[in-house]
């Protein structure tokens, strides 16, 4: 214990390097032997750094020859030179893109502005929290889209797959809570009480004067249920995560139901999700690495935490009549792997928002399922 106490520091120093360099190169998270080997590694070289580097420089006799010598001003204006002029070349040259392997034609679009990736390629970038995404101008809408940035993402999607091409009027509304009557988020900040609630208002208010419309809510369901609660109590839901808080999402998604009368309820599951934070780093690598994105950006669908929460929602919208479940793993995933990425796009803006191409996807899959209940809809409201 003495030991490695006395080796702590050169450890801490050089553990992160190891793991940020590690997953840099395999793109992969740290399994159960990787953890091991890279603690052993750090010891290892914690060792050596402490005995050939942090002690001798820790000599005082040393440390004040040194910085009384003339050349450490001379020496320190040529490493300061060094690291300027590595900076500066790689800004300007956007990254050293020299370095990197010819990209595919739909990456190299999608990293045509990779400082901010996220905000220009997210599903929902361009598109309002409240507002029109297509159509409107008599203020009767075909779909109404409620939700979180999780619903929004889902956007570009809608836009390109059903409303322009069926000339299709759509509403979105969203707001960062579980929207449904009622709730409210407990996390500092915003007035969530009034935000999530007016939000959801303006949803019902387009509804109330569109007989026709169909209601689509989308949520980080996993992610909203940790900080959910009602206004009336704000006390969070009580194993959030678990059955009971699906449960309590079942009851809510009824009385929203309820709400919206005889107008078909779509609910849609949460995503897999990206399997990491940067998914279009992938790309950024230097040639000499291995280039085999397709086959690691990712996740094996099995033991993903949102399953459970995807057939608690398939359940419930089974055994309601007017309520359909859309499961975005039908999209994604095939033979037990999900997909962030495949042919030339990258399916995730994050680790778990989809981007434009991701959301086009979707919609694309769920399109036919969208469009038979419109037609569905139309047809007996023309014979009601």
């Amino acid at each position: 214990m003495v030991t490695i106490g006395l080796i702590s520091y050169s450890v801490y120093l050089v553990h992160w390097p190891i793991i940020v360099f590690y997953k840099y190169y395999t793109k992969m998270p740290l399994g159960f032997v990787e953890q091991a080997i890279v603690i052993t590694a750090s010891l290892v070289l914690g060792f050596i750094f402490q005995r050939y580097i942090e002690t001798p420089f820790r000599n005082k006799p040393t440390i004040k020859g040194f910085f009384s010598n003339i050349k450490f001003i001379p020496a320190c204006g040529t490493l300061a030179a060094l690291m300027s002029i590595t900076a500066i070349t790689a800004f300007i040259g956007h990254g050293w893109q020299w370095r990197l392997s010819p990209l595919p034609a739909g990456v190299a679009e999608q990293l045509s502005n990779s400082k901010q990736f996220h905000i220009d390629q997210y599903g929902g970038a361009g598109s309002p929290w409240t507002g029109w995404i297509s159509g409107g101008q008599n203020g009767v809408a075909d779909i109404v889209v409620i939700g979180d940035s999780h619903a929004r993402h889902y956007a570009t999607g809608f836009d390109l797959e059903i409303a322009k091409p069926l000339n299709k009027n759509i509403y979105t509304s969203v707001y960062g809570c579980l929207m449904m009557p009622g709730m409210t988020k407990v996390t500092p900040g915003e007035d969530h009480d009034s935000g999530c609630q007016s939000a959801l208002d303006k949803a019902l208010a387009v509804i109330d004067e569109s007989p026709d419309a169909i209601v689509v809510i989308s949520q980080a369901w996993r992610e909203q249920l940790m900080t959910a609660a009602p206004k009336t109590t704000r006390i969070k839901i009580s194993n959030g995560i678990g059955d009971d808080g699906y449960q309590f999402v079942a009851t809510k998604l009824a009385e929203l139901k309820k709400r919206i009368g005889n107008r078909q309820l779509v609910v849609v599951g949460n995503v897999p999700g990206a399997g990491e934070s940067d998914v279009i780093g992938c790309f950024s690598r230097p040639r000499f690495f291995p280039s085999d994105c397709e086959e690691r950006l990712g996740v094996k669908q099995e033991g993903l935490p949102t399953i459970p929460g995807n057939r608690a929602l398939e359940k419930f919208a089974a055994a309601t009549p007017g309520v359909t479940f859309l499961n975005p793993y039908d999209a994604f995933c095939q033979n037990g792997f999900c997909k962030s990425y495949d042919g030339e796009k990258v399916y995730y803006s994050d680790a778990s928002h989809l981007s434009k191409a991701g959301s086009v996807v979707a919609i694309r899959k769920f399109k036919n399922m969208l469009v038979s209940i419109l037609n569905s809809t139309e047809l007996h409201s023309m014979y009601k």
